[in-house]
């Protein structure tokens, strides 16, 4: 077992820092986590950072950065490391919920998983989460299972770094909560046989949320006193609301598409039809940890809805979608008399870990440093009178640390002014341009004639970061051989224009 376990550490480990040089700042939130504690570009004008997420991982990105210099491999390395502590997570949350079986499965799956392992190197808070969500969960079961006061603590530790990272990082208690509740239904939750002695209680559950919730309280106090203080309550919920779309019933089949899509393509539907498997048997036998599992799935894919779609989003899921495989995957091999086989669980290990890494390793090879390209060629072009426009996400401020030269980024009130008037010098843009404004858009056209492309940097992204901002259509569109040379360059190139009448105003 621990031969097993040790392998699929090393395989994810391997994957996540597989050509890790190559790995650049390359999605607009990673953008923001790097850039906003240097305050660089519009993070030094204003306190706009807490926008895009709480302070737990910037602060982390800030920290390494301080140690090991300031390059982008350094935050990937951090972010793989976590990534790997994630799949041991899963291992260790998976053994006490269904056996060891299922846990190296499930692990495995994780460790190999192409989603995970593309958001394991980068400095998004979304991976981070997930661990942190996995030993919240834990702590919560282990105090509850086993009636440690301790283990509660750490709950609320777990749950207040998770709210610290991101803005629903309470869902844990949420989660637990609703097994408490479903626990006291009767035949609802049926005990493991496997585990003498009754059920834990309702009422220790209750306890255990209420310690734990009363540690979370503290970050949860100190964040919206920073919020208040800094930004404003209305600006920020303001903030949160542009976010949301238009309630309605078709916001549902919607969703569903869009959650499959990512799932088929980054996860694969071999694995997704041994986790539909693994549902199927949690749904009918019902054990604490099934019903954890099912309201973990049920909680996410409910308020999905409720926020615009983005992969990363989606990552939460892939925790009980792992362990779900792990458990159909189990289920067949008892089925084909092989209960209790150390040698049949090894075999279907390595099969997942073959069959993800091979789906894994077309990401591998994409080497996202076209920021850091365009950003060294704006800084070779040293100090102007006028701004340069960053029509990009924000991934380009990371690296613009050192410009000598003002800029302007998207998103700033003072860039749609100061392209109509046309008082800048360089413009850059990227798949972004896409999705401008309509008032924006207007002021790029009319200006695009006094502009001469003086640059092209090729932009390859992961295949979730194209999805990010150019949808799966953007994606299909960069795969087709027949879409045309305008429409590609628009989806996979950073390009840079001169202004040539700066005067012309």
């Amino acid at each position: 077992m621990k031969i097993l376990l040790a392998v699929i550490a090393l395989v994810a480990l391997t994957l996540r820092l597989w050509n890790v040089g190559d790995v650049g700042i390359s999605h607009w939130d990673a953008g923001s986590y790097t850039a906003g504690p240097y305050g660089i570009g519009p993070y030094g004008k204003s306190y706009i950072l807490p926008f895009y997420a709480p302070p737990l991982l910037p602060s982390l990105t800030w920290a390494a950065f301080e140690v090991f210099g300031r390059v982008a491999s350094v935050a990937a390395v951090l972010m793989a490391l976590l990534g790997v502590a994630a799949v041991l997570a899963v291992y260790s949350l998976g053994r006490r919920l269904f056996g060891i079986g299922p846990a190296l499965i499930g692990a495995a799956a994780l460790a190999s998983m192409s989603f995970h392992v593309v958001y394991s190197r980068q400095p998004l808070a979304d991976a981070p989460y997930v661990l942190l969500f996995i030993l919240a969960i834990q702590a919560l079961w282990v105090g509850w299972h086993d009636g440690r006061r301790s283990a509660f603590l750490a709950a609320g530790v777990w749950t207040g770094a998770c709210l610290l990272t991101k803005y629903h990082g309470f869902f844990p208690l949420v989660v637990f909560g609703l097994l408490v509740l479903a626990a006291r239904v009767p035949g609802l939750v049926r005990p493991r046989a496997e585990i003498p002695g009754p059920m834990p209680t309702t009422l220790s559950g209750i306890k255990g949320l209420i310690l734990a919730g009363a540690i979370v309280a503290i970050p949860a106090a100190w964040l919206a006193w920073d919020i208040g203080t800094h930004i404003g309550f209305d600006v920020f919920r303001a903030n949160r609301q542009s976010w949301i779309p238009e309630m309605g019933l078709w916001l549902i089949p919607q969703t569903a598409a869009y959650v499959f899509e990512c799932l088929s393509r980054w996860v694969g539907v071999a694995l997704l039809v041994c986790a539909a498997g693994g549902y199927g048997v949690m749904i009918v036998r019902r054990h604490p940890g099934d019903v954890l599992m099912l309201l973990w799935t049920g909680l996410f894919l409910g308020t999905l809805p409720l926020y615009m779609n983005y992969p990363r989003l989606v990552l939460p899921l892939l925790v009980p979608l792992s362990l779900a495989a792990g458990v159909g995957l189990n289920a067949l091999i008892q089925r084909l008399g092989g209960a209790g086989s150390l040698k049949a669980t090894g075999i279907v290990v390595a099969l997942v870990l073959v069959t993800g890494s091979l789906r894994t390793a077309p990401a591998l090879g994409v080497a996202d440093t076209g920021y850091e390209a365009a950003a060294e060629w704006l800084i070779d072009q040293g100090p102007g009178e006028l701004p340069d426009l960053l029509v990009t996400q924000h991934a380009i401020l990371f690296y613009l640390g050192d410009a000598p030269n003002t800029f302007l980024a998207l998103d700033e009130p003072a860039l749609a002014e100061t392209l109509r008037t046309g008082a800048f010098r360089y413009l850059v843009a990227d798949l972004r341009e896409l999705q401008l404004p309509e008032a924006l858009r207007e002021s790029f056209d009319r200006r695009r004639p006094l502009l001469q492309q003086v640059a092209t940097f090729a932009n390859p992204l992961p295949e979730p970061f194209v999805v990010n901002l150019a949808g799966f259509e953007g994606l299909d569109a960069l795969n087709d051989p027949d879409t045309s040379p305008e429409r590609r360059e628009a989806l996979g190139t950073l390009r840079i224009w001169l202004n040539l009448r700066p005067d012309n105003r």
